[in-house]
């Protein structure tokens, strides 16, 4: 009996570390959100008052920001910190990498789908 709950506690702590995130902050009134990707130099830098999304790569003396959707989601005077989220999806390695990012005031989704050569944003209907 011993020996099945050491080894269920040891399970339970080698699963929760495979699938350990960080998570950003809580905090609704940042303007923007860093967000990890499944590549260990590149984030997701998320605008949270428009939407806009740019990749940040930081490989050794290699340092850029790449637009992903470099065009605003909502008009200026409708902007407010917190407006976007970034979700990370599990979609089994059929993409680099892919997000759904919403408005938390409209509803409105889109995918994020972005690679080191590519990007782009899809409405979600």
């Amino acid at each position: 009996m011993l020996f099945l709950c050491f080894s269920l506690s040891v399970n339970a702590q080698t699963n929760e570390s495979e699938t350990r995130v960080t998570q950003p902050s809580p905090d609704q009134n940042i303007n923007f959100r860093l967000f990890e990707t499944c590549h260990n130099y590149m984030f997701l830098k998320l605008d949270t008052r428009s939407g806009r999304i740019t990749k940040v790569n930081i490989l050794g003396d290699f340092k850029v920001e790449l637009p992903v959707n470099p065009t605003p989601l909502v008009d200026e005077s409708e902007r407010k910190p917190g407006r976007f989220f970034l979700y990370h999806t599990k979609l089994g390695g059929l993409i680099d990498d892919s997000y759904i990012l919403i408005d938390q005031i409209s509803g409105q989704c889109w995918q994020v789908i972005w690679n080191a050569a590519d990007s782009k944003i899809v409405p979600i209907l």
